[in-house]
């Protein structure tokens, strides 16, 4: 059997030579080769097309931007819901306040058209008729007036009755002082009162407050 292992051996010898013999033989030597021949050589070829051309990258689409508060079209539209609400406030206010307002020096209404008496009315009311003339200033609503010739009533009335001195120059208060009886002198206190808050002061007048406070104190100091 060994014998066999022999000529494997011997068979196999040669090429193992061979292999060894191909690994150990000298690479080739390099030979430079001249420029001319290399540009001879190459000089046909054009490698230009084969050159990558550098592509631009596109550019990315800038992303959305808020647009600015004050040109967002919501806020314009709550801004002039806000600017209509506070108009129409504004206007309702002013509305609710003219209204309601009466001017101590307020002119009569067009219901209120003075009468018209004689401007010197106070230095004639003894020749004047003062009961006409009262009834021409409530039928024409003008309770102003009414009260001036109703108090130039009293005035005549008291004269009349030697309670008071009736001169064209004395004042209210004069006369006041003239009237012994204290009741009287209290009730006449009150009408003076009354009479140029109305008449000097301007103050409105209206019918309720005319029938209820200055006919009823007024007709007391008549006897009325």
């Amino acid at each position: 059997m060994w014998w066999k292992c022999w000529i494997v051996v011997v068979l196999f010898l040669p090429c193992a030579e061979a292999a060894v013999g191909q690994s150990a033989a000298p690479n080739p030597a390099e030979r430079p080769i001249p420029s001319k021949t290399w540009q001879k050589a190459i000089g046909h070829l054009d490698y230009s097309q084969d050159v990558p051309t550098k592509k631009t990258p596109k550019k990315a689409p800038p992303p959305p931007t808020a647009l600015p508060v004050a040109d967002n079209p919501w806020v314009k539209g709550i801004e002039y819901a806000l600017v209509v609400l506070l108009v129409i406030a504004v206007g309702w206010i002013a509305y609710l306040i003219l209204s309601n307002y009466s001017p101590r020096h307020s002119t009569p209404a067009a219901s209120e058209t003075p009468v018209a008496p004689p401007t010197d009315l106070e230095q004639r009311i003894h020749e004047s008729d003062l009961p006409a003339l009262l009834r021409q200033a409530l039928a024409a609503g003008d309770y102003r007036q009414a009260t001036r010739v109703h108090f130039l009533r009293v005035i005549r009335h008291l004269s009349h009755t030697g309670a008071i001195h009736w001169q064209q120059e004395k004042t209210n208060r004069q006369y006041a002082r003239e009237i012994q009886d204290n009741e009287r002198a209290s009730l006449f206190h009150s009408a003076v009162t009354t009479f140029e808050r109305i008449w000097y002061g301007n103050a409105p007048i209206e019918q309720a407050e005319y029938d209820t406070l200055v006919a009823p104190l007024f007709n007391r100091l008549l006897g009325i």
